[in-house]
């Protein structure tokens, strides 16, 4: 009884610990798993049909993508200093975040060079940044 008592013990510290030291690293696949998916939705886009249907789940996924924007700074805000939000970012694997948004801003400018979907897609990154401007 007594060695069942001292593993549950254990096992609440641990999942404790790795759920807290983890925050960062949560928030950031979250940012990168949104980029990834909006990618993965660009990279549908083969014509003008296509450009329409993928709206909607644009403004959707830049929505979720600004509420994770806002849990992060929340994040920061709680660590207190610049120096504890830098270090919990470069804990975190920043990598992620620099090939979803490669692979974003290639499926972006692979629809922008495309004559036939140019206009749509400048009109949904203007929509897109318009609302997030108005978020802040």
């Amino acid at each position: 009884m007594r060695l069942e008592q001292t593993l549950l013990a254990c096992s609440i510290v641990l999942v404790a610990c790795a759920g807290s030291g983890s925050e960062a690293e949560q928030l950031i696949a979250g940012q990168a798993d949104v980029m990834n998916d909006m990618a993965a939705v660009l990279e549908s886009v083969d014509d003008a049909s296509s450009a329409e249907s993928a709206k909607p789940r644009m403004r959707a996924l830049g929505e979720r993508l600004s509420e994770l924007e806002d849990e992060w700074q929340a994040y920061v805000a709680s660590l207190g200093t610049e120096e504890t939000a830098a270090q919990a970012y470069r804990s975190t694997t920043p990598r992620e975040i620099a090939e979803a948004q490669a692979r974003l801003s290639s499926a972006f400018t692979r629809l922008a060079m495309n004559p036939s979907l140019r206009n749509q897609m400048a009109e949904l990154a203007r929509e897109m940044g318009d609302a997030y401007q108005a978020r802040r």
